[in-house]
């Protein structure tokens, strides 16, 4: 017997399937999709393209020269904020630019999850929105204006919408001309941060960001203008900083391994990093010591007692800052924060005695995780006296932490 006549329910399904009509319903869906993916793919190239034009130009600019005029005229998609604010005889504004297609992704999110009902698939019809090639996207960018020339520049990329937005960047940017806080709390100093106090890279995959000086070299701060954005309208979607940042993300990995190699050496804290502390942390105190007495005392280490050596000092000279302390009995740690991994520690190479009569030069009000102490060599001296610190700008203010 014939299998029609056997399954005939069967043979009916197939056919209506595979019949022509329903050949073209397929062809028509496959089509819709694919106009769909190539228009969200298009819109989110333009974007790019307007985002690179940004970025470029905010390479261009040249911090405490260019003026607001030049501003204006390079940047583009630029607005001009309704903030203004006097300070003292000082006049500063504000200018940002916002690249973004949070709108429309707002509007696809409240159809999405305006459907009540735990059966309905809204984090799938989401990710289905994702595998056409449209992504979040956003740019953030702002410049600080100050008595008519560029003061600071900065920027961010979100791939997701987030609050605060800050929060959300996966790459940003931002200029200082130093680093300062007006309570004078003191915040963490890095070992990369002394590598690198020009140019730093912190962060990781979830959230690359690079604060760099006035005056740092042009060939590194324009790395932080390079980017590659192709991940968000591709078939490969964001998944890391370095896919946006490769150049940032090299970076940090030769300042951290040059940290790492120089807390190795035989010179684990030369008169560069003095250098840049005087010059960039402009809330530093610095002081010169002569040692009058060394002890120890008992600790315990990990479950394990080790002796701790303390030294008591008296003051020499106070060469920043102020200094109204007892230098008695300060520390010398034996184990400091690694700088590949602050979670971890390794030896302090800058541990040791004072015998009586050595001089030392010590960093206070901050928590420096290296080289908070180190000999008053000639060179050393000289080096801190002739570094010239860097202007004290209101927006460099560090309001919670150091980034």
């Amino acid at each position: 017997m014939a299998p029609r006549k056997l399954f005939p329910a069967t043979i009916w399904v197939w056919r209506s399937l595979t019949g022509r009509i329903a050949r073209r319903v397929y062809l028509s869906i496959v089509l819709l999709l694919l106009i769909a993916s190539t228009t969200a793919r298009v819109y989110t190239i333009v974007l790019t393209r307007r985002i690179y034009a940004v970025l470029s130009s905010l390479e261009r600019l040249r911090i405490d020269q260019t003026t607001e005029t030049e501003l204006v005229k390079t940047v583009p998609y630029l607005n001009r904020g309704n903030y203004e604010a006097p300070l003292g005889a000082s006049v500063e504004r504000f200018y940002y630019a916002v690249i973004s297609n949070e709108s429309s992704w707002m509007k696809l999110a409240n159809i999405v999850y305006g459907r009540r009902g735990e059966w309905f698939p809204h984090k799938w019809l989401l990710k289905g929105t994702d595998w056409l090639g449209f992504r979040y996207l956003r740019l953030d960018a702002a410049v600080v204006v100050l008595d008519g020339k560029v003061s600071r520049v900065s920027y961010g990329i979100a791939p997701e919408l987030g609050f605060p937005r800050q929060a959300s960047y996966i790459v940003s940017a931002k200029s200082v001309h130093g680093f300062w806080d007006e309570n004078q709390r003191g915040f963490g100093v890095t070992h990369t941060d002394d590598e690198s106090p020009q140019f730093r890279v912190n962060g990781g995959d979830r959230h690359l960001y690079v604060t760099f000086t006035f005056d740092a070299p042009p060939d590194l701060t324009s790395h932080a203008f390079k980017v590659e954005l192709s991940c968000f309208w591709s078939l490969r979607e964001c998944r890391t900083a370095r896919q946006i940042a490769p150049l940032l993300w090299k970076d940090k990995e030769r300042i951290e391994g040059a940290a790492v190699a120089r807390l190795k050496s035989s010179e684990p804290c030369p008169d560069r990093i003095l250098a840049g502390r005087v010059r960039y942390l402009l809330d530093v105190d610095l002081v010169s010591l002569e040692a009058k007495r060394t002890r120890t005392m008992k600790i315990n280490e990990d479950g394990h007692d080790a002796d701790e050596p303390l030294t008591d000092f008296r003051l020499v000279d106070v060469l920043r800052g102020y200094s109204r302390k007892s230098w008695s009995s300060v520390r010398s740690p034996q184990f400091i924060p690694s700088p590949a991994n602050p979670s971890e520690r390794i030896f302090n190479p800058a541990m040791g005695w004072h015998p009586p009569g050595t001089r030392a030069l010590l960093f206070a009000n901050h928590f420096f995780y290296s080289c908070a102490m180190v000999p008053a060599t000639p060179t050393a001296l000289s080096t801190v006296r002739n570094a010239v610190p860097a202007p004290k700008r209101e927006e460099d203010k560090i309001i919670c932490c150091l980034q």
